[in-house]
This record gives structure tokens, sequence and C-alpha cells, in this order.
């Protein structure tokens, strides 16, 4: 992903209140989960490739980067 563009989106999300981002690179296979904290946005998860990630907001549910991309 374009690295400004992230980082202008994720700013507009931050103070919209948004309480989750994902970001799927599907170059590298790779998940980066931000979640809003007193209103900032913290990274609590980057998995790659086969790694599960198991997400409980805003509902369960598990899955891996290579699934995200896969066509």
């Amino acid at each position: 992903m374009n690295e400004k563009r992230h980082l202008l989106k994720s700013g507009v999300y931050e103070e919209s209140g948004v309480a989750a981002y994902w970001v799927v690179d599907p170059h590298e296979p790779s998940l980066l989960v931000l979640q809003l904290h007193d209103g900032r946005y913290v990274e609590t998860a980057r998995v790659t490739d086969e790694q599960s990630y198991d997400a409980t907001r805003p509902f369960p549910v598990s899955v891996r980067p290579t699934d995200l991309i896969a066509g």
C-alpha cells in the first residue's frame, strides 16, 4: 500500500473514532491490526503468511493473510 495514503487514511479513521483498522499487504502477505486506545491507533497484531489472527471485535473471526489474498 502507498505509505502516504495509508498514513492519511489511518489518520482520518483515527480522528473519526473507527475502532479498528486492518492493513493487508498482498506482496508480503501480511496483516497489520491497529486498534483505537485513548484516541490513538496502537498496533495489536501483525501476522504473516499462514499465521492466524483471531479477532474478537466486532465479531469472532480467524483469518490468515494468505487466505485474504487468495484468488
